[in-house]
């Protein structure tokens, strides 16, 4: 959660990079020319969002970790552990995607017509519905996989780098780091659909909710591949910091989980 309020110019001027092409610019022409207030516009609400999906997600995870173990099964073989992962990050969207949806309109310009998370979530259900709670479900739900192209960059790499190194603590977190800089780059059109979809951008010449096939269309037509990468270096830039706060104090987040379950952490599912 520190992380994110570190990097929350980040995450704003990448929402506002794909939202608002041309009017960002670079990430240090961004954080220069953007006023503070704007740059840490809807930290409170990232915050308790990110401490929320973390929460839904570890729990979930190491929930079906603990239910495995106890069927006989090893949790941690690589494909049981990148498929409970899977379904930990399908729980995690359908419980938290609204939290999100709420996020981005606080990121963006003009201000939305409320200042946090609770307010706005019953602002956007009393003036558009519940189904804009959930827009851009299925691009959310199509970012799962970024873990899947993760888990295959680590695997290609620690055989390539292979020896003591790969297997060190610093190995490991450069290994990883690398893998999530991969899986973010390959998933990264994905993320921008998404934010289009939860921030409803109107596009002019389509229907008001056009297929998934038909906007990728327009785009490449109207913008050309390269708006599928608006502001993916503050994405990447933020990834690297998430990564390391992640790597610090994966530990601490997995003993809580346990605490709250009721039950003592074991080696063997951290």
């Amino acid at each position: 959660m520190a992380a994110s309020a570190i990097t929350q110019p980040l995450t704003v001027l990448m929402a506002r990079a794909i939202m608002e092409p041309g009017e960002v610019g670079g990430i240090v022409k961004g954080l220069t020319q953007t006023r503070i207030s704007e740059l840490f516009s809807g930290t409170k609400a990232t915050v308790i969002s990110v401490g929320v999906s973390q929460f839904v997600y570890f729990y979930t995870l190491y929930g079906l970790m603990m239910e495995l173990r106890r069927l006989g099964v090893d949790p941690k073989r690589p494909l049981t552990h990148l498929s409970l992962s899977a379904v930990a990050g399908i729980v995690n969207v359908f419980l938290t995607l609204p939290l999100w949806v709420v996020n981005l309109k606080l990121k963006l310009k003009p201000p939305p017509p409320f200042t946090g998370l609770w307010d706005g979530l019953e602002h956007v259900l009393r003036k558009e519905g519940f189904g804009a709670l959930y827009a851009g479900l299925g691009w959310q739900l199509a970012l799962v996989t970024n873990p899947v192209v993760k888990f295959g960059a680590v695997n290609l790499l620690r055989r390539l780098i292979d020896g003591e190194f790969a297997s060190s603590a610093h190995g490991t977190f450069l290994v990883g780091v690398v893998g999530g800089l991969v899986a973010t780059i390959v998933t990264y059109p994905l993320q921008v659909l998404n934010t289009l979809a939860k921030g409803n951008k109107p596009f002019p010449d389509l229907d008001k909710d056009p297929k998934p096939l038909r906007i990728i269309q327009y785009i490449l037509k109207n913008f050309g591949p390269g708006y599928f990468y608006n502001g993916m270096k503050s994405k990447l830039l933020q990834s690297v910091i998430a990564a390391g706060f992640l790597f610090l104090f994966h530990d601490r987040i997995a003993r809580l989980i346990f605490a709250l379950m009721g039950v003592e952490a074991k080696k063997t599912l951290l």
